[in-house]
C-alpha cells in the first residue's frame, strides 16, 4: 500500500490565514495554496493516494469523474516541482 505524499525535506511551508505558501528553498518559486490547491495539498498529505480523487470530490460535492483529471494533474505538478515526495519515497537520511 502506497503511503500519503509529504512535502520534500527541502518544502518549506507557511500557513497565514488559511492560506499555505510553500517553495522549495532556496530556489522556489513560492506556491500559493488556497481553496481548492489548498484542499488537494491536504488531501495528498493525509490519505491513500488512490483515494485523492474521491476525497476532493467528496468535500467539493462534485462526482470524482468531473474533477479527476485536475486534481491528477495538479498531484503531479507539485510533484514534479519538488513539494511534494510519494510517502514511501526513502529520503537522504532515512533509514
Amino acid at each position: 500500500m502506497t503511503s500519503a505524499y509529504r512535502p520534500s525535506p527541502a518544502t518549506s511551508q507557511l500557513v497565514h490565514d488559511g492560506v499555505r505558501y510553500a517553495a522549495v528553498l532556496p530556489s522556489g518559486p513560492i506556491v500559493v495554496l488556497d481553496g481548492i490547491a489548498g484542499l488537494i495539498w491536504k488531501q495528498a498529505c493525509t490519505g491513500q493516494p488512490a483515494t485523492i480523487v474521491d476525497r476532493v470530490a467528496g468535500a467539493t460535492g462534485t462526482a470524482p469523474d468531473e474533477v479527476r483529471a485536475d486534481v491528477e494533474h495538479f498531484v503531479a505538478e507539485l510533484v514534479a516541482l519538488g513539494l511534494l515526495v510519494s510517502g514511501d519515497a526513502r529520503l537522504p537520511g532515512e533509514a
